[in-house]
């Protein structure tokens, strides 16, 4: 071998942590739980699952005589690469399901192949031809280089999945995923022809990769589109005033403190042109107010940091411009001000 063993399970460990690191990330960065994040997270997961049994399968070979349990150890192995293969196949038309329709069947063929493969995968482990054990030492069997010319088969048809929707990809997302597409095909190549495995050293470093280009501004997007929706719900449509439901929070909080002149309207119309125009009055006197719209007629403004004189002279003006305006409207302040 061109590398020892013990190499190759430094590197599987260091991913391992770094995997898991990342695994942090994201569930701790993304609340929302959406498809997308979920398909990562199964990649992440079961790498890290197949990264420590590679590992471990490298430091009892040899030692552990019971052949069943290398077997076992090393047939998970093949099962969870066969998975990352499954998991990101369905990760990659999630990503491309975010800007366009994807029909479901689309991603069939892939889940049919990898379920046989894992069928074949428990099936040639205790028939001896994905692998055996000979003297405590693991031997892969004529399987194996098969199930990694099946698997880069899948990786080909999504590369034509991907290509087909590239136009709704960003550039970016659709370079990170057709380079990561490519570990199937890496990963022969070594294990064939140079006999090494870093298998698992090389997925860590395409889902950091992906985390960082993808997912993290995927993060991003979902927190402003929350933050927006957030904003959104405390908002009036009609008016664009402040709801009721924002009234209430301010007066749970008060956050500004109880200093505060409040005055409360009363229009004697509802109708949707008389609000809108109240509502503009109001939004040119008061700027820096809160102005609630808490029923159908009624609209409460909280002035902060003002004077009793200060208030009245605004309210002064919000009846001329009323008056101009033709909309009738009583007013109720609250001796609530600064002094």
């Amino acid at each position: 071998m061109i590398n020892s063993e013990s190499m190759i399970i430094t590197f599987e460990v260091i991913s391992c942590i770094f995997m898991i690191i990342i695994l942090c990330g994201s569930i701790f960065g993304n609340t929302t739980g959406d498809k997308t994040s979920v398909f990562y997270r199964c990649c992440l997961i079961t790498t890290i699952i197949g990264a420590a049994l590679d590992a471990v399968s490298y430091v009892i070979e040899g030692i552990v005589r019971n052949a069943t349990v290398l077997v076992v150890i090393n047939m998970v192995t093949y099962i969870t690469w066969v998975l990352i293969v499954m998991f990101f196949a369905w990760y990659t038309v999630s990503v491309v399901g975010k800007k366009v329709a994807v029909p479901k069947w689309v991603i069939l063929p892939v889940v049919i192949i990898t379920v046989c493969c894992i069928i074949a995968c428990v099936k040639g482990s205790f028939n001896g031809r994905l692998l055996y054990i000979e003297e405590g030492h693991f031997i892969e069997g004529p399987w194996g280089n098969r199930l990694s010319l099946v698997l880069c088969a899948c990786m080909v048809y999504m590369y034509g999945v991907l290509f087909f929707y590239r136009k709704a990809l960003e550039k970016s997302t659709f370079a990170v995923i057709a380079a990561f597409l490519l570990f199937p095909f890496v990963d022969t190549i070594l294990s064939i022809y140079l006999d090494i495995d870093y298998t698992y050293p090389i997925l860590a470093v395409g889902f950091m990769v992906i985390y960082v280009i993808i997912q993290e501004r995927a993060v991003t997007e979902d927190s402003i589109r929350k933050k927006l929706f957030e904003e959104n719900s405390y908002i009036d449509p009609l008016t664009r005033a402040k709801n009721l439901r924002a009234y209430d929070d301010v007066i749970k909080s008060d956050v500004h403190g109880k200093a505060k002149g409040i005055v409360h309207f009363g229009l004697n119309s509802g109708e949707e042109d008389i609000l809108r125009s109240f509502s503009g009055v109001l939004k040119t006197v008061f700027e820096e107010a809160d102005i609630f719209r808490i029923s159908e007629k009624e609209i409460d403004v909280f002035v902060y940091r003002t004077s009793k004189a200060s208030l009245e002279k605004r309210i002064s003006s919000v009846k001329d411009a009323l008056d101009e305006e033709g909309i009738d409207a009583s007013v109720k302040l609250e001796e609530k001000w600064d002094q």
